[in-house]
């Protein structure tokens, strides 16, 4: 990882701190410019794209992107299985959510 994209993602952590999201929006979105498949970027994008919502629709798709990169890693659906837990009356979720608690239980093992 080059020396710009570990600043980029340092300067996006803390201004997630400080609850600056449109912010850690746009660092992560340079990040993903320079390396599309930076795990620890779309994990900060969707966690800032729930905080903001005209973007929340956009979630699902950020994490699966991460799931794809690193499909071992819980993180991503921990992300997920929180997302489709905030819209049950959405029935397709509750599909969406199964399928993301049976991988956490299976990377748990």
């Amino acid at each position: 990882m080059s020396d710009n994209i570990k600043i980029l993602l340092k300067e996006a952590r803390e201004s997630f701190k400080q609850n600056e999201y449109l912010e850690v929006m746009k660092k992560c979105k340079k990040i993903l410019k320079k390396d599309k498949n930076n795990y620890a970027a779309l994990i900060l994008l969707a966690r800032s794209m729930q905080e903001v919502e005209e973007f929340k629709s956009q979630v699902s798709l950020v994490l699966h992107k991460a799931v794809e990169v690193q499909p071992n890693n819980p993180l991503a659906w921990q992300g997920l299985a929180a997302h489709y837990e905030k819209a049950p009356q959405d029935h397709d979720n509750w599909g969406k959510l199964a399928l993301a608690y049976c991988k956490l239980l299976q990377l748990d093992r």
